[in-house]
């Protein structure tokens, strides 16, 4: 029975309907990574690395935007073509996206900056650093701004107020890319000849475009390009989506995976690297669709990894402010505590309440 169980295959699109997955839970485990690994550069320093980055070779932070990516990706596709309407899918994004993040913007510039500012008041609203901060990271349409007068000056890791926000812009982009593609493709009159054909071999196209940069950044001019390795992500966790009834998870193929990730780390890292890219979707949605029992129970809890993702960062700072000699296990902690709390009130009091407008709409 459980050999069966090991070798047998599903196809991705007969398992990812419904709600009884692990989604949940790898989106917090990865947003939670994040908090994890920025605690140690917040805490210690830049350049401060936690041992488990050291034996990766590369930040666990980077890891769970990674997964975040190839998740959005392949929700954010079916979303599109299961609306079938512009509109509609553009207000299911703007509702799911802003209004947390301009609720963690307010708060960070007229209460926690208010608090912990440096510099006058008078200054401090009259700057405009200040304004910047709070629009820019309110819409994100022409990038973040991460500084506030005299905010965190002096910790460690000085001035970030929220280093997290660099991925935002990045996925408004995508988001706007993705749907460019569906208009192209399926909804402008001189495509009327095999249209969702046409999406899928563009959204093809254009991940084996940025994958081939994947392979010129690393072999050739040996850098991890963010952007190109963020579009790729994406664009393969949208192709998972256009192909999943061609898709078959197993747990023998995540045990291949994983198996010839431990090779080639042990034998080439840039090849590593690339490899890990190509195979997660393998990883991700085996433990996503395949993994059952009771961390399904998971699910009663609430979407708390935005929050977490939002919220991490300035409260680590925020700590590291008042309390700057903490043992790294005991800042983890706290900054745990604290975040959790307010991912908690943001899913229940900001982020459902939205969510639940737009099927409302």
């Amino acid at each position: 029975m459980l050999k069966e169980a090991f070798f047998s295959k599903v196809s991705l699109g007969s398992v990812s309907t419904g709600k009884q997955n692990n989604l949940n839970l790898i989106r917090f485990i990865a947003a939670y990574l994040v908090l994890f690994a920025h605690s140690y550069p917040i805490a210690l320093g830049a350049g401060a690395n936690d041992n488990l980055s050291a034996i990766l070779g590369m930040s666990v932070s980077e890891l769970a935007v990674n997964i975040f990516f190839v998740l959005s990706g392949f929700l954010v596709t079916g979303s599109l073509l299961a609306r079938n309407n512009a509109k509609d899918f553009l207000l299911s994004r703007i509702l799911r996206i802003y209004p947390a993040l301009i609720g963690v913007v307010i708060l960070t510039v007229f209460v926690l900056g208010v608090l912990v500012t440096t510099v006058s008041l008078k200054e401090y609203f009259s700057s405009e650093l200040t304004y910047k901060y709070l629009t820019r990271n309110s819409f994100l349409l022409s990038g973040v701004k991460y500084n506030l007068p005299g905010v965190f000056t002096e910790n460690v890791y000085p001035s970030a107020v929220n280093g997290s926000l660099w991925t935002l812009p990045i996925e408004v982009k995508l988001y706007v890319l993705l749907l460019l593609f569906y208009l192209l493709c399926i909804k402008l009159p001189f495509f009327d000849f095999k249209r969702i054909k046409a999406f899928k071999v563009l959204i093809l196209g254009f991940c084996v475009y940025y994958f081939v940069h994947l392979i010129h950044d690393s072999y050739v001019l040996n850098v991890n390009d963010n952007g190109h390795r963020l579009f790729f992500l994406f664009l393969l966790g949208s192709f998972c989506n256009l192909f999943k009834d061609k898709l078959f998870l197993s747990w023998y193929r995540f045990l291949m995976a994983g198996l010839l990730l431990l090779i080639f780390y042990g034998l080439h890292r840039q090849s590593f690297f690339l490899l890990l890219y190509m195979l997660m979707p393998v990883l991700i949605f085996t433990v996503a669709y395949l993994l059952k029992g009771k961390v399904l129970q998971f699910n009663r809890l609430g979407d708390y990894s935005y929050g977490v993702y939002l919220y991490a960062f300035p409260i680590q700072q925020l700590i590291e402010l008042f309390l700057p000699n903490l043992e790294i296990e005991l800042h983890i902690f706290y900054s745990s505590v604290i975040t959790i709390f307010l991912a908690t009130l943001s899913w229940h009091f900001v982020e459902k309440p939205f969510v639940g407008m737009k099927k409302r709409l």
